[in-house]
């Protein structure tokens, strides 16, 4: 039972290490575009 229990909790740190790193690569690419057009933004 504790094994299932560490396995859940990492593959939850895991899927949310993922959507933070989703989060900072749409953020990076937004990055430019904003640099590009601030005024639009």
């Amino acid at each position: 039972m504790q094994i299932w229990g560490i396995l859940s909790g990492e593959a939850l740190a895991v899927r949310h290490g993922l959507t933070l790193v989703s989060r900072n690569t749409a953020h990076l690419r937004g990055l430019p575009l904003r640099l590009l057009n601030p005024w639009e933004v």
